[in-house]
């Protein structure tokens, strides 16, 4: 019974688009996980659902019956809360690998050939100021390396607080009656708040710290230009250039900036979209329902059919 309400739960979110295909079994695995359940019977035929309020009122009875959420209305609003906040988790994630690969693949290989391009022939100009200029780029680079890992960590945390508001959210909607019946809604309103201020001092720490990371490559950045515009300056008094090969380097430079600055925020974009596979392909790393070995086993097969 119970492992039927659970399936029809998770084909809830697949017919209204909450989750992936792809994710059907994490999200079986993470509610038997907040069931408190070892072990899940494939219900047999079809699982056929009526609507969203009868399975939510299925698995929260149960948990109730065994102990696992206690017998009254704010603890249930909690727990069906719970049980939907499984569901909502990943969107976020799908959509930032979706918008990568679709969005930023094709311009970064255009930036490449460009910054390729335009490499050779300031090379063919005058090597100082290519060495300049790749000389400022790595430094650039390096400067945003630097915040890789604070990144990470921050992006991490600010998951977890949408992931938190998103339920709290959903909360409010679900349990408007109740709280309207038992009178608590300066009540909630304070944990609502205590929410958003948990994720403003996420988002705050987000914004400086690109904010720092803005600050240091303008600098490098405009160092860089400064130093290149005084050395094509120098070349052109000591007859080493001609005036219009400065001002074709200055408008090269130009054009190697821009590819430059796409190719570092792909560097950011990937690891982004590595922080959300990470989170997706939490699932090939837990034991699903028949343990490991039944994981491996329906992997094969299907890579034989």
């Amino acid at each position: 019974m119970i492992s039927t309400a659970i399936q029809q739960l998770v084909n809830y979110g697949l017919d209204t688009g909450l989750i992936l295909p792809d994710d059907e079994i994490y999200i079986r695995n993470q509610l038997l996980m907040t069931m408190q359940l070892d072990d899940f019977t494939a219900p047999e035929g079809e699982v056929c659902y009526t609507d969203l309020e009868s399975i939510l009122k299925t698995l929260v009875d149960d948990a109730v019956a065994r102990g696992v959420c206690e017998d009254n209305s704010t603890a249930r609003d909690l727990f069906d809360t719970k049980l939907m906040g499984d569901l909502m988790q990943r969107m976020g994630d799908h959509n930032r690998v979706n918008s990568f690969l679709t969005q930023q693949t094709l311009s970064i290989v255009f930036s490449l050939f460009t910054f390729v391009v335009f490499s050779i022939v300031l090379l063919s100009y005058n090597w100082l100021v290519f060495a300049i200029f790749m000389l400022g780029s790595l430094l650039y680079g390096g400067w945003l390396a630097l915040f890789l890992r604070r990144r990470k960590v921050l992006d991490y945390e600010l998951f977890e607080q949408q992931a938190i508001n998103n339920n709290k959210t959903y909360e409010f909607i679900t349990s408007m009656q109740e709280i309207k019946l038992q009178d608590c809604e300066q009540r909630r309103r304070w944990e609502w708040e205590d929410v958003q201020a948990d994720l403003f001092n996420v988002q705050m720490k987000s914004l400086k710290l690109q904010q720092t990371q803005e600050a240091g490559s303008i600098f490098i950045n405009e160092l860089k230009n400064i130093v290149i515009t005084v050395v094509a300056a120098t070349a052109v008094i000591h007859g080493q250039l001609t005036l219009g090969m400065m001002l074709a380097v200055q408008y090269i430079i130009g054009q190697l900036n821009s590819p430059v600055e796409q190719l570092m925020s792909f560097f950011y974009s990937v690891q982004d979209v590595k922080i959300s596979l990470e989170r997706i392909n939490e699932i090939h790393r837990m034991d699903d329902e028949n343990g490991k070995q039944g994981l491996e086993t329906s992997v094969k097969e299907e890579d034989k059919g």
